[in-house]
C-alpha cells in the first residue's frame, strides 16, 4: 500500500510529460490550422491547372508544417509537380518543404527526374541540384552525390556551385 501514492504520482508526471511532448503533433498551434483550412479552401476554388498546381503548393506547404500530416504534404506536392511539370520554383519550394522527409523527397524528386525530359534545362537543373544537396546532406550518400553532381556537369556544362565538402542544408530555419 506504500508503493500507490508515489506510483500514481509518476503515472501523472509521465502522463503529463508524454501529453506535452505530443502536442504539437496531435494539437497543433491555432494559425497551422487556419493557414491549413485557408489553403483547401483556395483548393476547392480552383479552376485552372496553374490555380490548382498553386493551390496544391500551398495545402502542400502547410501540411508540411503540422508534423501529422506531413505524409500528406508528399502527395499534395506530388499532386502539383503533375501539373506543373516543367516549374523550377515549385521544385525548389517542394524540396524545401520536404525537408523534413527526406526519404521521400528523394522520391518524388528521382520520380519527377525519370518524367522529366533532360532538355528542360530549368527544372533538371532544379531537379539536380535539390537531389544533390539532399544527398550531401540528410542522406549522406557519397556515390550517388558523385552521380548527381555528373549529371548536372552534363545537363550544365559546369560544375556544381558547392564543393562536395559543404552540405547545402534544406531545412527550414
Amino acid at each position: 500500500m506504500d508503493f500507490q501514492i508515489p506510483l500514481g504520482i509518476a503515472a501523472v508526471v509521465f502522463g503529463g510529460f508524454v501529453l506535452s511532448r505530443l502536442w504539437p503533433a496531435v494539437g497543433g498551434n491555432r494559425e497551422a490550422r487556419e493557414a491549413l483550412a485557408a489553403a483547401r479552401a483556395k483548393l476547392k476554388s480552383a479552376s485552372t491547372n496553374d490555380e490548382r498546381a498553386e493551390a496544391l503548393a500551398l495545402v502542400g506547404d502547410a501540411c508540411s508544417q503540422r508534423a501529422s500530416l506531413r505524409r500528406m504534404a508528399a502527395s499534395y506536392y506530388a499532386r502539383a509537380l503533375k501539373l506543373r511539370p516543367s516549374d523550377a520554383a515549385l521544385v525548389r519550394r517542394v524540396a524545401i518543404g520536404l525537408a523534413r522527409r527526406p526519404w521521400a523527397l528523394e522520391t518524388l524528386l528521382v520520380r519527377r527526374l525519370g518524367a522529366t525530359s533532360w532538355k528542360e534545362r530549368e527544372v533538371t537543373t532544379a531537379l539536380l541540384e535539390s537531389l544533390l544537396a539532399l544527398y550531401r546532406g540528410q542522406l549522406r550518400s557519397v556515390a550517388r552525390a558523385q552521380m548527381i553532381e555528373r549529371a548536372l556537369e552534363e545537363v550544365t556544362g559546369e560544375l556544381p556551385l558547392a564543393p562536395p565538402s559543404q552540405a547545402i542544408d534544406l531545412r527550414p530555419a
